[in-house]
């Protein structure tokens, strides 16, 4: 959970930095479990503008919860590695 705790985080940071929130770097994410609806992708992905990816390993369980028939969705930039290793950019 810790990839979900950071993105949360990463957001917060930059809804509350005021006038600043450039001073956010980037986040990547390693394995992150989804944590909201389209609505809230839609406004965090506003706030971090590009600046956020995600690494999916193709048997990881993790990224698929909570079911996205609950509503929740992934969003920024994906890096997938499938089963032989190899790497996908999204």
């Amino acid at each position: 959970l810790g990839g979900a705790l950071a993105l949360l985080a990463a957001v917060r940071f930059c809804a509350t930095a005021g006038e600043n929130p450039e001073r956010l770097g980037r986040v990547f994410t390693v394995g992150q479990p989804r944590v909201g609806n389209a609505a809230f992708a839609d406004w965090a992905g506003s706030l971090l503008r590009n600046r956020y990816v995600r690494a999916v390993n193709h048997r990881d369980a993790v990224p698929r919860v909570p079911p996205a028939a609950f509503g929740f969705v992934h969003f920024g930039t994906v890096h997938y590695f499938d089963e032989k290793g190899m790497l996908w950019l999204n």
